[in-house]
């Protein structure tokens, strides 16, 4: 009887078939690697390609058809946050319908499309938003958020901000003047009997 075949006797003669599983490919199996990652009952699975090698088959994902197997971080056809079946940095990457369906991660110091800014949820850039009274800034594949000094908006780092009128210029108390924070802005007003007199 010959390798990687089954006989039996029917009506004096002998019925011969493949051993499917027995990791040895014949005629008629697509593959057979003893019933491995890749090759069901000697037919390649979805999503894996399989090769002949010696007398066995070789079976491997297919990366980048959109179906997530074994071996494989993410498959979701090569799109956005999946790139070779990895995972690019800042995305995460979840099964769904046999796929990966990725995103960015928000708040992870990595500034990627569809965030306005990222820098770690500090100062200056929420949920991947930009604070009102903000500027952030792509530096170094994160963002950089600054006061907006000027604006009427009073914020940490500020000593005032009436949007530059007087009494407040460059965020900065001006000699005379005394300062007060009213909801989110400044009130400044010259200071009576200092000595200095101040136009107005």
């Amino acid at each position: 009887m010959a390798t990687g075949y089954n006989c039996s006797p029917v009506n004096g003669s002998s019925v011969c078939t493949t051993i499917c599983g027995d990791g040895i490919r014949l005629s008629g199996e697509q593959c057979d690697n003893g019933n491995q990652t890749g090759c069901v009952n000697c037919a390649t699975a979805i999503g894996y390609t399989c090769s002949s090698v010696n007398v066995t088959s070789v079976c491997s994902s297919v990366c980048g058809d959109g179906i997530l197997v074994t071996g494989e971080q993410c498959d979701n056809g090569n799109h956005t946050g999946c790139l070779n079946c990895i995972v690019v940095a800042g995305y995460t990457c979840v099964p769904v319908n046999g796929s990966s369906v990725c995103s960015t991660i928000c708040g992870d110091g990595i500034l990627l499309a569809g965030e306005q800014c990222d820098n770690g949820n500090q100062t200056g850039c929420i949920n991947c938003g930009v604070v009102t009274g903000y500027n952030c800034q792509p530096i170094g594949g994160s963002s950089v958020c600054t006061t907006i000094c000027g604006d009427g908006i009073r914020l940490a780092g500020e000593q005032c901000d009436n949007g530059n009128q007087s009494g407040c210029v460059n965020c900065t108390i001006v000699t005379g003047f005394s300062c007060t924070p009213v909801n989110t802005t400044t009130v400044c007003t010259p200071v009576c009997g200092d000595g200095i007199f101040v136009a107005g």
